[in-house]
């Protein structure tokens, strides 16, 4: 279970940072769950480019990884704690009366969240992807120390954003943080969710759509494997 103290410690180093780029920016975001949901994308797309610029200064080290987590706490930690109150006051106020039907849809998604999570935290393990180059590439990166071309592997030649994300996974903790961090990804998609229907059709719909999103199939089979599915949806619906 160690691995789900360090996607804590990943999600607030993101989550801080990213949030204290928001700031710098200025007011973009209309609601607390739009702040908290933009931050951990900036934060966590910086990491991937922080990582991938280390991969092509030969620097993908462990003790790297550990000091660009710390750095993300040390640069949100003011934004960190005003962030913690604000999210903590409000997801008091929004828990529904457990009498009322929305409660029980908030329960059944917290619920599948948990299942998943446990499915996250096994030993890694997939069809064919995670384990063929998903999670192969990162090793090979780390085993080199940079970023490198293996004519070898076919998913060398894809895209290597989230695989930015498993090499740190990786280097800090094992694959198992990196089928977490995949999860986590699902997580984070289901607040944007809720976040974005809330701000435009209202709450209820949020929660609807969240159970949609949380119990279609695809979802439930990708999310807890170190795919890159579900995070490149992530950031494909925080763009939109």
């Amino acid at each position: 279970m160690v691995e789900s103290l360090f996607i804590i410690l990943l999600a607030a180093s993101a989550a801080g940072s990213g949030l204290a780029i928001l700031r710098r920016v200025g007011p973009i975001c209309t609601s607390r769950a739009e702040e908290l949901t933009f931050s951990i994308g900036i934060g966590l797309g910086g990491i991937a480019l922080v990582t991938f610029f280390l991969g092509l200064l030969n620097l993908l080290y462990t003790p790297v990884f550990y000091a660009l987590i710390l750095a993300g706490l040390f640069l949100g930690r003011n934004e960190l704690v005003g962030l913690a109150g604000r999210v903590q006051g409000r997801v008091i106020e929004s828990i529904p009366d457990w009498k009322s039907f929305y409660f029980w849809i908030v329960f059944l998604v917290s619920i599948v969240l948990f299942l998943n999570l446990l499915r996250a935290l096994m030993p890694a393990h997939g069809a064919v992807d995670p384990l063929a180059y998903h999670l192969a590439l990162p090793s090979i990166y780390l085993a080199k120390h940079h970023l490198s071309f293996e004519q070898t592997l076919t998913g060398a030649l894809y895209p290597d954003n989230i695989g930015m994300l498993y090499t740190l996974a990786l280097a800090l903790r094992g694959a198992t943080l990196a089928q977490a961090i995949h999860w986590f990804f699902g997580f984070a998609t289901v607040l944007a969710i809720c976040s974005f229907c809330r701000d435009y059709f209202s709450i209820q719909v949020g929660l609807f759509a969240a159970v949609i999103y949380t119990l279609t199939p695809v979802v439930l089979f990708f999310s807890p494997l170190a795919y890159v599915d579900v995070g490149v949806g992530f950031f494909q619906f925080m763009a939109l």
